[in-house]
């Protein structure tokens, strides 16, 4: 099943719930330009399904966004990306957050935006790796420009990791930064090759990968 949706200037307090199916695609794309107070989405993925959200707001005055993906099955895959411009006295936030339930899952979360005059912009939410997510990915960019003194940006991701899969990936990174004696630079990264072990710290620098049996 594809699904398509176009969302343009929702009305206040719009609240959207997708239950995907396995095997499923859904693409979001969303533009505001009229004033928009809040809005809600949520998201639940089966096996195999995979959601992509586009938001693009140049709307005037306050917002509060709230997006939550749960990948629940796997192989399930959820990507947000965020465009904001904060003015005048606008106070934003987008509250993005992906929960990964099962193994084999990708999360991005990708947010860009300005703040400029009185503005404020906030990117906040979690990206959290379950005990079973084993071989799960996930990704949090949020970057903001200031424009002028008074503006204000506070870009706050938060990465949660549960603590035995945790422990499990630290074990196997110190085992293979002794292997290829990676504090001394003595692996294939020297050569300029990369080194070929997936355990390697140098193979997942921004991202955070857990990886298991």
């Amino acid at each position: 099943v594809n699904l398509n949706i176009l969302l343009l200037n929702l009305s206040e307090d719009f609240v959207l719930t997708l239950d995907q199916e396995e095997g499923s695609v859904c693409d979001i794309e969303t533009i505001f330009t009229d004033s928009i107070k809040n809005f809600k989405i949520k998201a639940n993925l089966s096996e195999n399904s995979s959601i992509t959200g586009y938001f693009a707001d140049f709307s005037e005055g306050n917002l509060k966004s709230v997006i939550d993906v749960n990948l629940n099955g796997e192989g399930a895959e959820g990507i947000i990306k965020i465009a904001s411009l904060s003015a005048k006295n606008d106070s934003k936030e987008f509250a993005t957050s992906i929960y990964h339930n099962n193994k084999r899952t990708h999360g991005l979360s990708d947010c860009y935006g300005v703040s400029k005059d009185e503005g404020k912009l906030v990117f906040s939410g979690v990206s959290k790796i379950e005990k079973n997510a084993k071989l799960s990915k996930t990704i949090q960019n949020a970057k903001i420009m200031v424009f002028d003194p008074q503006s204000q940006a506070v870009a706050k991701p938060i990465l949660k990791i549960d603590e035995k899969i945790r422990n499990e990936v630290k074990e196997m990174t110190e085992m293979c930064g002794q292997m290829h004696a990676i504090d001394n630079c003595q692996c294939d990264v020297k050569k300029g090759e990369g080194c070929s072990s997936p355990l390697c710290p140098s193979n997942y620098e921004n991202l955070y990968q857990v990886i298991g049996k």
